[in-house]
């Protein structure tokens, strides 16, 4: 299996440039001049973003531009998994690193299917899981403004392991695959939905772009257990590169993401920081600086306000770098909601909604928003309509239970948040649940 991490964000390097960054204001929000129920008429307060994607293209990006399933503590079964499964962490992992994995997209991809050329794998190890070796992000414009491989979608190379198959055909790190047996692979998802099933001994071919250049190459995939996909050995395996290569970003980035597995945010931030210094106009360099300060500062959001000045000052810098990308108003309204600062979410979330509105955090977070400022009726059917996209997501219940109480309607809200403590995974969250259900259970 491959390890696919969605979206790449970056580390911010100079003081100056984050003082820049900090500058950046929310989009313009008007309020409705009176009080009114609807989604539509909320959302038509919030003005749709400028830039220079046109509606095709923001079609074509979609999927990479939105959330992906994730999960880096288990890759080597997320990529099995559904959505809906993918969206609750894991027991044990920390919730705030789980978030920054969905942004991501952090998925494990296997390698090559059908079972022609099986010969070149050990007979023992044929139908175990494969492996091409590839560690890679979903390809976006800020990607291709680094790599330059002239594909619009697909899923950059940012590591290729020693011994495996892709270094055995040559693939070079900033090659981005496109296709899989001719199959348009526009991300992560799309790259896992064709290698889901893939074992070792199967044989497929990708479609590779290079330097504006199309190829295609066959791979036969390799156990997975045979290929070293430790965090120590992807440092070291970069450290070396960006010796022999320091200018190149991907390289950074590369390694950054290591650092981030081993747990050592501090090098991933510093990683990315350099990236950043070498591309500073790639949007999702800053978000991913953002997502890596996030699971820091989720663990305790009120005493790290210097941090939080950083992830949204990121965000503000990606936004206005790429207006076009979903998830960049998403996890902004997602950070001042969990500032309190629930004016400001909300236009961002409505912008997120604008750009994908079959995403359902940008619901989530509307309805958050709303729920926040006292609105519950209007958070109603933007809560329900989370719930009609991703109806095992724990936090949408959670939000309509908010919603039911605010409104009185005890018996309803009881019921949203049983189920959301049913689903939900958050351990701060879990006893904000338990103390929703036992004031209702008071009254």
């Amino acid at each position: 299996m491959e390890r696919v991490f969605g979206r790449i964000t970056g580390l911010g390097g100079a003081v100056a440039v984050l003082a820049a960054m900090v500058s950046l204001a929310p989009p313009a929000y008007a309020e409705p001049p009176a009080p009114a129920d609807g989604i539509e008429f909320l959302l038509g307060q919030a003005g749709r973003p400028g830039g220079a994607c046109d509606a095709a293209w923001r079609e074509e990006f979609r999927t990479a531009h939105g959330w992906a399933p994730g999960d880096r503590d288990c890759l080597d079964r997320i990529w099995s998994l559904s959505l809906a499964q993918a969206s609750r962490a894991p027991s044990g992992e920390d919730w705030a690193r789980h978030f920054h994995n969905r942004a991501f997209g952090a998925v494990r991809a296997a390698a090559p299917s059908p079972a022609a050329g099986a010969s070149e794998v050990a007979a023992e190890d044929v139908g175990k899981p494969g492996s091409l070796g590839i560690y890679g992000y979903n390809h976006t414009p800020s990607w291709e403004t680094i790599v330059k491989s002239g594909a619009r979608w697909g899923v950059v190379i940012v590591d290729i392991l020693p011994g495996s198959p892709a270094e055995a055909a040559g693939l070079r790190v900033g090659d981005v695959m496109t296709a899989s047996d001719g199959v348009t692979m526009k991300d992560s998802g799309d790259f896992n939905a064709a290698s889901g099933t893939w074992k070792a001994g199967d044989r497929r071919t990708l479609t590779i772009r290079s330097g504006g250049v199309e190829k295609r190459v066959t791979f036969i995939a390799v156990p997975e257990e045979s290929l070293d996909f430790t965090p120590e050995s992807g440092v070291a395996r970069q450290t070396k590169a960006i010796q022999d290569d320091p200018a190149n970003p991907v390289l950074y980035v590369a390694r950054s993401s290591w650092h981030y597995e081993a747990f050592d945010d501090p090098a991933a931030i510093a990683d990315l920081s350099r990236a950043i210094a070498l591309s500073p106009g790639a949007a999702d360099l800053y978000y991913q600086r953002a997502s890596v300060n996030l699971a820091t500062w989720q663990d305790n959001p009120v005493a790290s306000g210097e941090l939080y000045e950083s992830i949204i000052a990121d965000l503000s810098r990606a936004i206005g770098l790429d207006p076009s990308v979903a998830v960049y108003y998403v996890d902004r309204s997602f950070v001042y909601e969990e500032s309190g600062q629930f004016a400001e979410a909300l236009p961002d979330a409505a912008t997120a909604i604008r750009l994908d509105p079959n995403g359902f955090h940008g619901w989530d977070n509307f309805a958050t928003a709303l729920v926040g400022l006292g609105r519950y009726q209007q958070a109603l059917p933007a809560v329900d309509r989370c719930i009609s996209l991703q109806a095992q997501y724990g936090e949408c219940h959670y939000v309509r239970g908010q919603a039911l109480e605010g409104l009185g309607r005890r018996s309803e809200a009881i019921d949203a948040y049983t189920r959301a403590l049913a689903l939900h995974d958050r351990p701060q969250r879990l006893e904000a649940i338990q103390e929703g259900l036992d004031r209702l259970a008071s009254r």
